[in-house]
């Protein structure tokens, strides 16, 4: 089913997902994700990001800083090497258990743009995993996804926190999936802290990795397709 058009959650259904052209042939993988801020704070999915520039610093904060700094210093020389390789979410047709283009893969995965005057670029990676303070302090959940209205660029509306660890889940929390029982009833137990934040109710901390949220978060609501 393709869900490109639809409601969705940036992390489990776009990230580390195949890409493939029109025709088929494999493009290469997400590791990050573009997301343009605007003025008014408003986030929006402008870009599927390609390469190692996308997916070391990606996992490197998540592992081992030695990593960030090895690659920091690995062949300056090269051009654009910090540049990760960028789609533009124009491009794609359509999501289901691989992310398909509109175009043939020729071309079609050029050096990430600079961002456009009054514009600020930001990446997925940069959020996910961010502490969060709520209005009585520090929580222990953290950022694990965040959710996507549908249009031509899907727009951040709300942010998923949880105790657990990214995907812990396996998307019983994002539909109307209970079968098997006992596997969907011990996933929800031990995940019964996830819930969300609208994106109107916190202020986010981009450089500090923080989220303070106006707000406690509230239950999980079902993904509409």
């Amino acid at each position: 089913m393709a869900r490109l058009h639809g409601h969705l959650d940036a992390a489990l259904h776009l990230l580390d997902r195949q890409v493939v052209d029109t025709d088929g042939a494999l493009v290469g993988k997400v590791d990050d994700l573009e997301l343009t801020e605007y003025a008014d704070g408003r986030l929006e999915v402008t870009g599927l990001l390609l390469g190692a520039a996308a997916l070391v610093p990606r996992m490197a904060p998540r592992h081992d800083d030695h990593a960030l700094a090895w690659w920091h210093r690995l062949a300056p020389q090269w051009r654009d090497r910090e540049r990760p390789g960028w789609i533009s979410i124009e491009d794609v047709k359509q999501l289901d258990s691989e992310v398909t283009l509109r175009k043939r893969r020729s071309g079609v995965v050029i050096p990430q743009p600079e961002a456009a005057e009054g514009l600020v670029l930001r990446r997925a990676s940069t959020l996910l995993e961010s502490e969060v303070t709520g209005p009585d302090g520090p929580l222990r959940e953290r950022v694990r996804d965040f959710r996507l209205e549908p249009g031509e660029h899907p727009t951040v509306h709300a942010i998923i926190v949880s105790r657990g660890r990214p995907g812990t889940l396996m998307g019983y929390d994002r539909n109307r999936v209970t079968r098997p029982v006992l596997l969907a009833k011990t996933l929800r137990h031990f995940n019964r802290h996830t819930g969300e934040l609208s994106l109107d109710d916190v202020t986010i901390d981009w450089d500090g990795r923080r989220v303070e949220a106006r707000t406690r978060p509230g239950p999980l609501t079902r993904l509409h397709d």
